[in-house]
């Protein structure tokens, strides 16, 4: 397999100078050409945004942002154009909350300062090779680094993105946007499903209340699915069902403006759209129909 290293536009992002340079110097010797060098989070998410990384080598501690949430902001494809951009994760900071973060953000390989030329050398030449399949869950894009399956949960479906190292330019783009479409119809339905989960739990604390911090928990978590759920909407088969997704999430939100006395009639919507969406995303027909009919149901309880 020919490997597009030379081609391979590197961004290395830390703060210290010197080190940037010995990375870029284990690089070059592993036969990358294309080097861009920042200090900064906020140039890292400017140079993503303007599709101009292939591979990001990156101290997880930059100062002016939060390199964390920024890769899984790129991996949820909240930012640029590819969600699949490589990234090495480095860091000195070695605690298990710190390093669940990196593993949380969907990177695909850590590194433990400091740094080994060696060690460097031979994890990047492991992703000239290849890279690890992804999995997709309702809150994790990213490596799938399990060995097997929980006892009693299914095996999740893994999904081999494309790599950068190892395709050209042309069918990587391809390659690029059909398996982001493909991922974005999984998180959908990931979405479809949790959001009548939360919308049950919430009901039920309503049912019989009781420490409110649970009920804030989850509607914090049904307002962020049912946004990113109409994001995720837009252009595609399931566009017909954003408006649902809209209310949903305008519904969380007010419940979260005052929890404990709710709106009767965002307590009647909630499980309703809840439903609604689920269904939309299952086996039937007239599934536009019926969200088209919910849709406006909801406009004209609401008095818009």
């Amino acid at each position: 397999m020919q490997v597009y290293v030379r081609e391979a536009r590197v961004l290395i992002a830390e703060p210290d100078p010197d080190l940037r340079e010995e990375v870029r110097v284990v690089l070059f010797h592993r036969g990358f050409r294309k080097f861009a060098q920042t200090g900064s989070c906020f140039e890292i998410e400017a140079a993503l945004r303007q599709n101009e990384v292939d591979m990001l080598v990156t101290d997880t501690s930059l100062p002016d942002g939060d390199v964390c949430d920024l890769m899984r902001r790129v991996r949820h494809h909240e930012i640029g154009a590819n969600p699949f951009v490589l990234t090495v994760a480095m860091t000195v900071n070695t605690s298990p909350t710190h390093v669940r973060r990196i593993v949380g953000a969907g990177v695909d390989d850590i590194l433990v300062k400091p740094i080994a030329v060696s060690d460097m050398s031979l994890r990047v030449g492991n992703l000239s090779r290849g890279r690890k399949p992804f999995v997709v869950t309702h809150d994790y894009i990213g490596p799938e680094r399990r060995k097997e399956a929980r006892p009693g949960e299914k095996s999740a479906t893994l999904i081999h993105v494309p790599n950068p190292l190892t395709m050209d330019p042309v069918t990587l783009q391809r390659e690029v946007d059909r398996i982001s479409a493909e991922i974005n119809e999984q998180k959908m339905t990931s979405h479809s499903v949790q959001v009548g989960w939360l919308a049950a739990r919430i009901e039920t604390w309503y049912r019989a209340p009781g420490d409110i911090g649970p009920l804030l928990e989850n509607l914090i978590r049904l307002q962020s699915a049912a946004e990113d759920l109409c994001r995720r909407m837009r252009g595609t088969r399931f566009a017909h069902v954003a408006e649902l997704a809209k209310a949903l999430a305008a519904i969380a939100g007010r419940l979260l403006t005052n929890p404990g006395v709710p709106a009767q009639r965002d307590r009647d919507l909630l499980p309703k759209l809840a439903m609604a969406i689920g269904k939309a995303f299952g086996v039937g027909e007239n599934t536009v129909d019926a969200a088209q009919q919910i849709a406006r149901a909801v406009d004209a309880y609401a008095g818009r």
